[in-house]
């Protein structure tokens, strides 16, 4: 399992570590559950493409940018 950062919808530049498995490459899928309250950019079960970011003045995680695209 990874730590991964997906951007919250309510508080612009605000992150919340969620746990993913990889999938491949900058693929990973989201899972768990999303705490009562909150919303994510991404929710649990979607694959997410990840990049390295900085989410806090000096530290640098992998975050959730964009859905992968589904195959057709």
């Amino acid at each position: 399992m990874f730590e991964i950062y997906v951007p919250l919808l309510r508080g612009q530049g605000e992150w919340r570590a969620v746990e993913a498995v990889h999938v491949s490459g900058s693929r990973y899928r989201i899972i768990g559950t999303m705490p009562e309250g909150e919303e994510w950019a991404f929710v649990p079960g979607e694959e997410v493409e990840c990049e390295t970011t900085e989410v806090k003045k000096g530290k640098k995680a992998l975050t959730a940018k964009r859905l992968t695209p589904v195959p057709l």
